[in-house]
């Protein structure tokens, strides 16, 4: 047997693969204790429906992104290689019995539950990886034996096996800490309130109470009354029956009404409380209390950027030290393609397509490629446009044609009424939700908090266009100034319609109808002349 041979030995001669402990679907962690009383363990904390949906959303989104091994090329850059051993693994199916997805998935499942997800990498005679098996965490333990790290793993039949570092590939969690582990209280909490509503209702929605007796009952006879009574009375099957007391009996009830415990309340905050600790936007989990219209987009902007992304580079630097050599790293990596996440709606991305096309880093191929479309036949969609009416910036006003001028300015209008129109979408939506369900009062008062954080939106929707339309003569104000402008008016309009009363929705509906066709053109027009800003 040659040193490769040894070295790279088959994953067929140590376990069959009918054996393999990732098919196991029990899970065998001891609990850890908490002051409910109730143990915590993966498997427990995953039959909480709130760290369900967080395990699952966060498994789920990770594993469904496109994860490629790149080239970088010599003059900079990067470029997709289909044909490395390592892409089909990582792409399309890392063992017989899995495909990409479901591994995946598995990984970044094990890493919120227990903080590690471990891998079994099989490697054939010439040193490269044709397999990745998923391991239990729960069945691996790391230890350093001799100087050197082994990873010993309990096989189903109690076996243990010592796999040799480069046998394995490790991704550790945030500080190696599972966030079952460290939400187990908050955790074990929300199993509480769980338990305690299923008992509730087990009870016929009643708290639980005592039967008292004028006379003095022997053990016996106690006994026997409170289990009569319970065979009566216990369970939903029993609800609503008569009861019929002898002997002086009579019911007492004991203990706090939900209502006083504020039972509903604690249920909410729990699941809050749970996806905080996953960094999950709450609305990814079904929890739609606190999301509106205007902040849902930039919320699941976040939710990629805040909590996807940082694992997808956990696995990527984790899958770059195991996977590859040394000198390989140097030429090619793995990453993952989540552009699609980022994207928002259609209207925005369109937008943002037009200034990049328009000012020559995108073509039509490229724009393409974002939004999954084939590229356009004979290269036509390779070429990049410039603008012609470009000057350097010393001579800014010196070469400038009226003509070329108020073409600039058209565009600037166009753009700038399409942000205005987005802004005025959501704004209609928001102001009329509260507008149908508060009272005239009540949406006065909550109109001014709303509009700041419109104006930041408005501004936010502006600020590329000013930016982008910056050198081409239609030089307008930053997108704060604008965005001022613009819904101070329309606040102090709509607090006039509040303040006169009667039937405000109607009012404030009919105003966002007039407004909906001509108030971006007015306001685009008004700070955009065909020689620059208005005064």
């Amino acid at each position: 047997m040659g040193l490769l041979s040894s070295l790279f030995e088959r994953r067929s001669l140590d376990a069959p693969l009918n054996q393999w402990p990732w098919k196991a679907t029990a899970y065998t962690s001891a609990g850890m204790p908490t002051a409910t009383g109730l143990s915590i363990s993966p498997a427990s904390a995953m039959r909480t429906s709130a760290v369900y949906a967080c395990v699952r959303v966060r498994a789920e989104t990770v594993a469904s992104l496109p994860w490629r091994i790149y080239r970088r090329l010599p003059g900079g850059g990067k470029e997709p290689y289909p044909a490395h051993p390592l892409y089909r693994l990582l792409h399309d199916q890392p063992n017989p019995e899995q495909t990409a997805i479901e591994f995946r998935e598995n990984a970044a499942g094990h890493l919120d539950l227990w903080g590690v997800a471990y891998a079994e990498i099989e490697w054939d005679d010439s040193g490269q990886a044709r397999a990745l098996w998923p391991m239990r965490p729960d069945r691996v333990r790391e230890e350093v034996i001799e100087g050197r790290r082994y990873y010993l793993l309990t096989l189903p039949d109690g076996a243990t096996k010592a796999l040799p570092e480069y046998r394995v590939w490790c991704t550790h969690g945030f500080m190696g800490m599972s966030v079952i582990a460290q939400a187990r209280e908050t955790i074990g909490l929300g199993m509480a309130g769980e338990q305690y509503g299923a008992r509730f209702f087990g009870n016929d929605a009643r708290p639980g109470g005592v039967l008292k007796s004028p006379n003095k009952l022997t053990p016996e006879s106690a006994a026997a009354s409170k289990e009569s009574w319970e065979m009566a009375h216990a369970g939903l099957d029993n609800a609503h029956r008569v009861a019929v007391l002898q002997e002086g009996l009579e019911w007492q009830a004991v203990g706090m009404p939900n209502k006083d415990a504020q039972f509903l309340e604690l249920r909410q905050f729990q699941v809050t409380d749970i996806a905080r600790f996953f960094r999950v936007p709450p609305h990814k989990i079904a929890d739609l209390d606190k999301a509106t219209f205007s902040n849902i987009e930039h919320q699941s902007i976040e939710f990629v950027t805040d909590c996807i992304r940082p694992i997808c580079v956990r696995f990527e630097q984790s899958a770059l030290r195991a996977l590859f050599a040394e000198d390989e790293r140097k030429t090619w990596f793995a990453e993952h393609v989540i552009d699609g996440l980022l994207r928002g709606d259609t209207p925005s991305r369109y937008a943002a397509y037009a200034i990049a096309r328009n000012w020559g880093w995108m073509s039509a191929d490229d724009v393409r490629e974002l939004e999954n479309l084939n590229p356009l036949p004979d290269d036509q969609g390779k070429i990049y446009l410039v603008p012609m009416n470009m000057i350097p910036a010393s001579q800014v006003g010196q070469g400038q044609s009226e003509q070329g001028q108020q073409g600039a300015a058209r565009a600037a209008r166009r753009l700038v009424a399409e942000a205005l129109q987005r802004a005025l979408r959501r704004e209609e939506a928001d102001v009329m939700r509260q507008a149908r369900k508060l009272a005239p009062a009540a949406l006065a008062e909550w109109l001014p908090a709303f509009y700041d954080e419109h104006r930041a939106f408005t501004a936010r929707a502006l600020e590329p266009v000013a930016i982008a339309l910056a050198d081409i003569g239609a030089i307008m104000p930053r997108g704060g100034a604008v965005a001022d402008a613009y819904v101070t008016a329309n606040r102090d309009g709509l607090e006039q319609i509040i303040a006169r009363g009667g039937n405000v929705a109607d009012a404030l509906q009919q105003q966002f109808d007039g407004w909906r066709d001509s108030r971006a053109v007015e306001i685009a027009a008004r700070w955009i002349s065909d020689g620059g800003p208005n005064e």
